[in-house]
């Protein structure tokens, strides 16, 4: 009896640990999520585990192992802080249900983001005037993970600014990214790309071939006038205060690939710290 009693109290210590590394308010971390790193020179435990983020090399601070695939050095990160403005779009309707915790209009969430940054430091080196993008595929909302996404760092970057930019857009540094690598499944890139982008009205942003969003205000459906809808989000994780517009043209095409021209868009200004 002793031993059959030690043994379920293993296991429900177990199954206890995994349900907090699963998910934690405090660390934000969503059960079901691939591991965010693995130490340099260590191996997976299960096969195919490096399968799970399937990106190209980029010039940072890692090794390879587990088959070629990187894995994170232990260096530590620098302290960074970047300002500037942020163009979301997405599969969903005008206005997006998502923002105020509602499923997606199709049920699946197909869309990401590009971030111009006004001005930033990643430890000394200033990395202002450059952009990051991140574009991915769900199945279902967000948070429910196992999406596929791909990320994008401005090619006018420097060999330094590179490994900056793609360390944080790739959620190695830490910040909003850091929170949704958890919700991935598979992360390509980052790839670069050369950026064109128009902040004077609505936004206009195109990232080589890959990515194409144009913008345009909301028109009243039976006046026909134009309409300046705002979304304030105090809890945020990406903007405190969004302007609502509507899609022009909408595509990506890289891993993923998609069109959803005429649906949600929206800009604002951001401004993140990390690590």
């Amino acid at each position: 009896m002793r031993l059959l009693a030690a043994f379920f109290a293993a296991v429900f210590a177990y199954l206890a640990v995994g349900y907090l590394i699963g998910y934690s308010p405090t660390n934000l971390s969503f059960r079901g999520a691939p591991r965010s790193a693995v130490p340099s020179g260590s191996r997976s435990s299960s096969p195919g585990s490096c399968s799970r983020r399937d990106r190209t090399s980029y010039p940072s601070s890692r090794t390879t192992g587990c088959e070629g695939a990187e894995l994170m050095t232990t260096e530590k990160t620098p302290a960074w802080n970047v300002k500037g403005r942020i163009v979301i779009a997405c599969s969903c309707e005008v206005g997006c249900p998502c923002n105020v915790n509602g499923r997606p209009t199709l049920g699946h969430c197909e869309g990401g983001w590009t971030w111009w940054i006004e001005a930033g430091k990643y430890g000394e080196l200033d990395v202002s005037g450059l952009h990051l993008g991140l574009y991915a595929d769900w199945p279902a909302a967000i948070h429910e993970g196992n999406g596929v996404a791909t990320a994008l760092v401005d090619e006018r970057a420097s060999d330094a600014q590179r490994g900056a930019l793609g360390a944080m857009v790739v959620g190695d540094a830490g910040g909003p990214w850091a929170i949704f690598r958890k919700t991935f499944t598979a992360l390509h890139g980052p790839a670069y790309v050369r950026y064109e982008s128009d902040f004077a009205d609505v936004p206009r942003v195109r990232a080589g071939d890959k990515v194409e969003v144009t913008t345009e205000y909301i028109k009243n459906p039976v006046t026909g006038a134009t309409i300046h809808p705002r979304l304030v989000l105090p809890e945020g994780l990406l903007v405190k205060d969004a302007a609502l517009v509507r899609s022009i043209k909408f595509s990506v095409k890289d891993k993923i690939a998609y069109e959803h021209s005429g649906r949600y868009a929206a800009f604002g200004f951001y401004e993140y710290y990390g690590p």
